[in-house]
C-alpha cells in the first residue's frame, strides 16, 4: 500500500504527485507520472508496477514517508547497539 498526495494534472496525460512527509524531517518528494501510472494506481496496482523505473529509497517515500537520511539514521545497520 503507498499513497500518492496532492495529485494534479500538469499537462495532457502527464500529473504531479507528492509523497507523504517524513515523520522526522517533515520534507516530500514531488514526481511526474503518466495517466497509464495513475491509472494503476487507482486500480490497486504494487508500487513496483506503478514507479517502476523509481529509485528504491524514493519508493519508501511513497509508502512511508520515510526519507533516506532519517532511514539511515532509525536504522543504520553500521551503528553498535549500546
Amino acid at each position: 500500500m503507498f499513497t500518492l498526495l496532492d495529485v494534479f494534472k500538469i499537462q495532457e496525460q502527464l500529473y504531479s504527485v507528492t509523497s507523504l512527509p517524513c515523520p522526522h524531517c517533515y520534507t516530500t518528494v514531488t514526481l511526474e507520472i503518466t495517466g497509464a501510472q495513475l491509472w494503476l494506481y487507482n486500480n490497486n496496482a504494487s508500487i513496483q508496477d506503478v514507479l517502476p523505473d523509481v529509485e528504491i529509497p524514493v519508493r519508501e517515500r511513497f509508502m512511508t514517508g520515510i526519507c533516506g537520511d532519517c532511514w539511515n539514521k532509525l536504522f543504520n545497520p553500521d551503528e553498535e547497539e549500546v
